[in-house]
């Protein structure tokens, strides 16, 4: 097919100049490039997009419906992270889950983003979305509820260790 063209903004120079940097001599940006969209394409593969359906009770025991675009990763998953505090992204407000209590609920939204419903039996759930995994993680989705989450993206996540 032969050759493409591919345009960055100002702010992803750097990210392309990491890239290449990290890939040396062993692979050429063209190799990099469509590793990533194999990637991107099996991530989107699987369950087709649907209507999906929250009802959700507050805190306060006031019931509201969350309706949105996309596909379930996660159904009814049981974590074991304990007590967490979960805040929505760029609200200084955090709510209390009890993961023994709670079931969790991930979907990947057709815009892209994560929406996680934590669903406890008896009812002050929460419904959350993120921009990505790393982000619901970073405000206190529990690890496992990210990981399964990943896991069904087909994204391997580990800790990194320096050492």
């Amino acid at each position: 097919m032969g050759r493409r063209n591919i345009y960055l903004r100002d702010d992803d120079e750097g990210v392309w100049e990491t890239a290449a940097a990290l890939a040396g001599k062993e692979r050429s940006m063209s190799q990099i490039i469509v590793r990533g969209l194999r990637d991107y394409i099996s991530s989107r593969e699987g369950e087709a997009l649907e209507m999906l359906l929250v009802e959700i009770e507050d805190e306060h025991g006031q019931q509201s419906s969350k309706k949105f675009r996309g596909r379930w990763l996660i159904t009814d998953f049981a974590s074991t992270a304990g007590d967490v505090w979960v805040s929505h992204a760029g609200i200084a407000r955090t709510i209390h889950h009890d993961c023994d209590d709670t079931r969790w609920w991930v979907a990947e939204t057709a815009k892209g983003q994560i929406a996680v419903w934590a669903n406890p039996p008896s009812g002050s759930g929460g419904f959350y979305v993120y921009r990505d995994l790393d982000e619901a993680e970073g405000n206190g989705i529990p690890g496992d509820v990210v990981s399964a989450a990943a896991g069904a993206l087909g994204i391997q996540r580990a800790e990194l260790l320096d050492i």
